[in-house]
């Protein structure tokens, strides 16, 4: 690697390394925004499936169950958990990656 090179690489690999960065914390926003319906469904289920279950009532509305299914079921793809997943991974060795660079370039 040329004189020249090795500088155009120490100054594109921390712009690369903080987009990178970025856009895992996007991606790990977005599992978490994901995870929420599963979260409700989990918890209506392991209650309709508990022996000594009483009704989950919605405030004010006797006889209404808290959790609409329903409304949830167009969150729930998982689909695009499995793809948010596998971005994040491939964005993680990305990250280690230029993580090794940045250290051979002896750039923080």
């Amino acid at each position: 690697m040329t004189e020249d090179q090795m500088r155009q690489q120490k100054a594109e690999r921390p712009l690369s390394y903080q987009e990178a960065q970025d856009n895992l914390a996007d991606l790990r926003r977005k599992a978490y925004k994901m995870a929420e319906p599963f979260a409700t469904v989990a918890t209506w289920l392991k209650h309709m499936g508990s022996i000594d279950k009483k009704p989950i009532y919605g405030q004010g509305e006797p006889g209404r169950t808290l959790v609409n299914v329903e409304s949830l079921g167009e969150r729930l793809s998982l689909d695009d958990v499995v793809a948010v997943t596998q971005e994040i991974n491939k964005t993680e060795d990305l990250l280690a990656e230029l993580g090794g660079l940045k250290s051979l370039l002896g750039l923080r």
